[in-house]
């Protein structure tokens, strides 16, 4: 019976388990080294993408709020028909602010495309998953 360190000789080469667990054990550090370079790709590849996506999600509801907002302000002529339509101040500057908010998504999705700079899509994205709105952002959200 053997003991848990005792040499098994390899007839043919003369080299004992032992040596060849560590010799493989040696070996192995190019595979690891890969694994780990390629697992750690894939996390930054998940992380820019899902910000990207988000990014994307949010333009698409903004452009969505854009399209909602109307003039509020209607003239008619005395047959009853419009002959003008106009914003108020108020909707006219919810309507400019979301303007910026979307120019902002869309620069920083571009940014990130183009140059890999994702910067402004992380900072975005957290400013959204933070629960509070941004400097420029409307009360035309719906959840």
């Amino acid at each position: 019976m053997m003991a848990f360190g005792d040499k098994i000789s390899n007839k043919d080469a003369g080299i004992s388990v032992q040596q060849k667990i560590a010799t493989q054990i040696a070996e192995l550090a190019p595979s690891v080294e890969e694994t780990v370079v390629n697992t750690l790709v894939e996390r930054e590849l998940t992380k820019r993408s899902e910000a990207v996506v988000q990014c994307m999600d949010t333009l698409g509801k903004l452009e969505g709020d854009l399209r909602k907002i109307k003039p509020d302000q209607v003239s008619y002529d005395s047959d009853g028909k419009i002959i003008s339509e106009s914003f108020s101040r108020n909707k006219f500057e919810e309507k400019k602010k979301l303007i910026e908010r979307i120019g902002k998504y869309t620069n920083a999705i571009t940014k990130a495309i183009e140059k890999a700079d994702f910067s402004d899509v992380y900072n975005l994205k957290n400013q959204g998953s933070g629960g509070g709105k941004d400097s420029t952002e409307t009360d035309t959200e719906t959840d």
